[in-house]
Order: structure tokens, then sequence, then C-alpha cells
């Protein structure tokens, strides 16, 4: 992608997805077209947006590998955050069981604050088994 933004010409072409806007190149030019009849306040910001970087847009369009690259690329970064949240949910379970295991009669969240937070991901077994059926 040489010189190309690749993560700004990414994220430009998953905003025009998200907005339901077909991009292709004719002559030249950048055409987009909307591909669902649907009340957008955004639409024309969002076309104003993508035409401001058209150049940058219709060169990962005629580079076929393009977004092939910035998905593996993409891909490996993912790979390596699921084991780091996998490795650090285990040693998460390890450490609660041996505090539980130090502090037998502390029957409370592990958490600092008092409580796990509602969108963690993962939740002592305290507060679980306090939610289950209140939920």
């Amino acid at each position: 992608m040489g010189s190309i933004d690749g993560e700004q010409v990414m994220d430009l072409l998953g905003l025009a997805q998200q907005h339901h806007i077909a991009l292709s190149v004719n002559g030249g030019k950048l055409r987009m077209e909307q591909t669902v009849e649907e009340d957008n306040p955004n639409l024309e910001i969002v076309f104003r947006t993508l035409a401001r970087h058209k150049d940058n847009v219709m060169a990962v369009m005629a580079d076929g590998d393009a977004i092939r690259q910035w998905l593996d690329g993409k891909q490996s970064q993912l790979i390596a955050l699921h084991d780091e949240i996998s490795e650090g949910i285990e040693k998460w379970l390890q450490l609660e069981a041996m505090h539980f295991a130090l502090h037998p009669d502390d029957r409370r969240c592990v958490c600092a604050s008092g409580q796990c937070r509602d969108y963690a991901l993962v939740r002592c077994d305290i507060c679980a088994n306090t939610n289950k059926g209140g939920d």
C-alpha cells in the first residue's frame, strides 16, 4: 500500500460498508451508491469523507491484495490478543482460587471495588453466584 495510510483507508471502506454504500471506479472516478434505502442523517458526511480520500480509496480498490494483506495482519493481531486474554483469564482463575484458599472465610468479591464490573470478561465466583438467576 506504499505511502497510503492503510489503516485509515480500511476504516473508510468499513464506513462505506456500515452505511450500505457500494463503491466502484468508473473512468478514474469514485462512484458511491447507497444500496439500502434508509433515512441516514450522516450519509452526506460519509459521502464527503469518502470523496475527500478518493485517491487512496481507489488505490486500495485497485490493489487486489491490499485488503487481504490488511486482513491477514489484523488476524495476526487478533490471535495475539486472544492468546493474551486467554492467558489472563487462566491466571485470574488460578489467583482467585489461591485467594479463597488463603482466605476461606472471605466471601466477598475479589475485586478491589467490591463487585465485578458488569462488562467484565470474567467474574469472580462470588459475583457469578450472586447474580445467578437475577439477570
